[in-house]
């Protein structure tokens, strides 16, 4: 792994943004593990090393050649909750690091009922034409991605999809059994991953990487719940 996915990484176990257990995702599927982001950012430690890992991976891919010639026509969105911290953090990031200016915004879950602005569910100078750039923390079944792209579209006319940018890739198929991923590439749509799942769990493992309890995060057990869970929820690798 780069350095940067590395630090996040362990910014992650740190935090216990990443844990290892049985719970149960919001598409209702059964999980050996959990990735929360917001447990991530709870100091500033961790945004500072999560932001690293976002920003990192942005300079990392073509991400910034490919949009040299239209950056004032870039708007990162952060979904409402974790995404709001994720992308003010990045872009506030990126001008202090690179000098890169980007707009910023997020929606709001609950509509206001008092002050200039409310029932404005929409925070941000979002305007006509522009490049949208889609933060989140992780990508599973991509529904709640597809749900934000259609609120955007409908307030704004002739933007562009300029991506998503998540923190991990579950690599799992959706529940219709497909891969999240490969769905949204053939639509045209890029989707950049600081980690991936098969990798956090092999580097883990293989690291003897201890947690904040000082015990090994991903032992030979759970090792191979992670297998045989992949086994079952995973998409098939060559």
């Amino acid at each position: 792994m780069d350095t940067y996915a590395v630090r996040f990484l362990y910014n992650c176990v740190r935090t216990k943004a990443f844990k290892t257990g049985d719970f149960k995702l919001k598409s209702g599927r059964p999980s050996k593990y959990f990735f929360n982001l917001g447990d991530a950012m709870m100091d500033g430690m961790g945004v500072s090393e999560t932001v690293n890992g976002y920003a990192g991976l942005l300079k990392d891919t073509d991400f910034f050649e490919k949009y040299a010639d239209c950056m004032n026509s870039l708007f990162f969105f952060g979904p409402a909750y974790k995404g709001i911290p994720l992308a003010g953090a990045v872009v506030m990031h990126l001008y202090d690091m690179d000098g890169i200016n980007v707009r910023w915004g997020y929606d709001r879950k609950e509509i206001k009922d008092h002050g200039a602005d409310a029932s404005k569910w929409l925070v941000g100078d979002l305007r006509d034409g522009d490049i949208v750039v889609i933060f989140d923390d992780v990508i599973t079944t991509s529904a709640t991605k597809r749900e934000a792209w259609e609120k955007l579209s409908a307030a704004r006319q002739g933007l562009v999809h300029g991506g998503i940018v998540i923190g991990l890739d579950r690599q799992e198929t959706d529940l219709d059994g497909n891969s999240p991923v490969e769905n949204l590439k053939k639509e045209d749509i890029d989707v950049h991953t600081i980690l991936q799942a098969r990798t956090v769990f092999d580097y883990l493992h293989d690291n003897k990487v201890e947690g904040p309890d000082g015990s090994i995060v991903v032992d030979d057990q759970v090792y191979a719940d992670f297998q045989a869970h992949q086994e079952k929820y995973g998409i098939m690798t060559g």
